[in-house]
């Protein structure tokens, strides 16, 4: 009996550029490799449009995160990198198709303009017109987002949730029908992180 082969133990973007990846699905990524030479994907149309990752600090959150967005940029999509750490995304820096924002007064305005993208797409889907290119919005370290996020609204004399949190969960809520996709990645996903349980299941897909 031939022994079943073994995973790939170091798996590097040539080994897959040619291969697997590149025949994928728009809305499939792929993750990891399985035995057998199989592919291990996250389909963000079947499975779900968001996508919530859960893991204590240095579990390799943000290079699962730097996986899932150099392939979908590779293949057209654009993305939005919100890094309230400033660190966790370095690599995106200047790069074509993707934005990277660390400072919290430009990440509120972001996540408001976000929402008018969003707005502009379905207006759009509703005339039965492109959408436009498929959008990856990621959050890095989720709670300290909203808490930031929410202090700021306060220093600028506003009071309650921040609208900027409040866009994001109108992204959870509608942002599938216009390829608008968000990926959070948090140290404790919890239901407050987000804004509430309802706005936590949009994200069917948790790591």
């Amino acid at each position: 009996m031939n022994p079943r082969p073994r995973p790939i133990h170091n798996l590097n973007w040539d080994a897959i550029a040619d291969g697997a990846m590149m025949h994928l699905e728009e809305t499939r990524v792929m993750v990891s490799h399985g035995r057998g030479d199989k592919p291990i994907c996250i389909d963000f149309e079947n499975d779900s449009p968001h996508l919530a990752i859960s893991a204590g600090s240095g579990a390799g959150k943000s290079v699962l995160v730097k996986i899932i967005i150099a392939q979908m940029v590779h293949r057209g999509a654009d993305a939005v990198i919100l890094d309230v750490k400033r660190l966790s995304h370095l690599w995106a820096k200047n790069l074509p198709g993707i934005k990277y924002l660390r400072d919290i007064s430009k990440i509120h305005e972001e996540l408001l303009s976000l929402v008018d993208e969003m707005s502009e797409r379905n207006i759009k889907a509703d005339r039965e017109e492109d959408v436009g290119r498929r959008m990856f919005v990621v959050v890095e370290e989720l709670n300290s987002t909203k808490m930031q996020l929410d202090m700021y609204h306060g220093a600028l004399g506003g009071r309650g949730m921040s609208p900027a949190v409040q866009g994001l969960i109108q992204l959870l809520c509608m942002g599938r029908q216009v390829k608008m996709h968000v990926i959070s990645a948090a140290q404790s996903f919890t239901a407050n992180a987000i804004g509430g349980p309802a706005a936590r299941e949009n994200f069917g897909i948790r790591e």
